[in-house]
């Protein structure tokens, strides 16, 4: 995704987000977050497995996109309307990264995970808002040509090796600090989640911050992005909820063919 369109997204989007996203506030199980090397290096050693079922067209996207049929009690929203000026929210969104679109550089993929972004070209997207239970998540379905959604997670976890905090540039008074890989339970074929707190400088010069954590994982050729945040002023880490990550892999496996 280009910057300046990444940024009219996420500014369009963040009144529904965050009101939403309180709700997926919670507490920390008490361990420990493992150290930048060692939660790459376990990573690594997952060997994911290869690319395999359909590529998604955005049609079948927008199918495999979970309901209440897939989670009882789900409430989910679209977000935003679709790049071609047609009255279809959170369809059609996603583009490309764009190389120069953080610094530092190398930061971009971090950037573009919330979107389920990377460098290269999606076939289709999605964009949607769920609530399940007490918890709520921003979450991004994106469908990639063979090989492309692979080195879309490759990149992101190459850039967790080294990017700890950035700014977009041309966003004034927005930073991202504290980013950290974290250990998660696998999911699908390939899973990469980390913590980051984003910071808003204040006109009385007072900074808010808003942890996040965020889980990528890919399904055959398909990327799905989870986002939770906190925003009720606590430092509360928030989490995502479990319910919503497995029954959209599940719904994705079944869309790809993959076993």
């Amino acid at each position: 995704m280009h910057g300046t369109t990444l940024r009219r997204w996420a500014t369009g989007t963040t009144a529904l987000t965050l009101a939403l996203a309180t709700a997926a506030c919670g507490a920390e199980d008490g361990s420990a977050a493992p150290a930048h090397a060692t939660a790459t290096a376990r990573h690594a050693a997952a060997k994911p497995s290869p690319e395999i079922g359909r590529v998604l067209t955005q049609h079948q996207l927008e199918a495999a996109v979970i309901d209440k049929g897939d989670l009882p009690g789900l409430w989910i929203e679209g977000i935003g309307g679709s790049t071609d000026g047609t009255e279809d929210p959170g369809n059609g969104l996603a583009r490309p990264v764009a190389a120069d679109l953080t610094d530092p550089a190398a930061c971009a993929p971090v950037d573009g995970a919330s979107y389920g972004a990377g460098r290269h070209t999606p076939v289709g997207s999605v964009r949607r808002t769920a609530k399940a239970g007490a918890g709520a998540a921003t979450f991004s379905l994106v469908s990639y040509r063979h090989g492309d959604a692979t080195r879309t997670l490759d990149d992101l976890r190459t850039a967790l090796e080294h990017c700890t905090a950035f700014h977009e540039k041309g966003v004034k008074d927005t930073r991202f600090t504290d980013i950290r890989s974290v250990d998660t339970t696998p999911t699908c074929d390939d899973t990469v989640s980390f913590r980051y707190t984003k910071v808003l400088a204040g006109p009385d010069g007072k900074d808010t911050k808003i942890p996040a954590r965020l889980t990528a994982f890919r399904c055959g050729s398909t990327v799905a992005a989870f986002l939770a945040m906190t925003v009720d002023g606590t430092t509360a880490s928030p989490e995502i909820p479990e319910d919503l990550l497995h029954a959209q892999a599940k719904a994705l496996k079944a869309a790809v063919g993959a076993s």
